[in-house]
C-alpha cells in the first residue's frame, strides 16, 4: 500500500499506529511507514520531505 506523505510529522504519525498494531520498535515502524509512503527508509524520507517554512 502506498500512501501520500506530505509531511515527515504524517510519517511520524503513521509509524505510531504501525509501533502499536504490530509491536515493533519506533525506529522501524518510522522506517515501514515510510516504505508504504514510497521511500526506501526513514532517512531517505527526511532527504527528500522538503522542510516546512518557518514563520516567524
Amino acid at each position: 500500500m502506498v500512501i501520500a506523505a506530505k509531511t515527515i510529522n504524517g510519517l511520524k504519525r503513521r509509524a505510531k499506529q504501525i509501533k502499536r498494531a504490530v509491536n515493533v520498535p519506533h525506529c522501524q515502524a518510522l522506517d515501514i511507514a515510510s516504505q508504504e509512503a514510497g521511500f526506501n527508509n526513514y532517512k531517505d524520507a527526511l532527504e527528500k520531505i522538503p522542510a516546512p517554512e518557518v514563520k516567524l
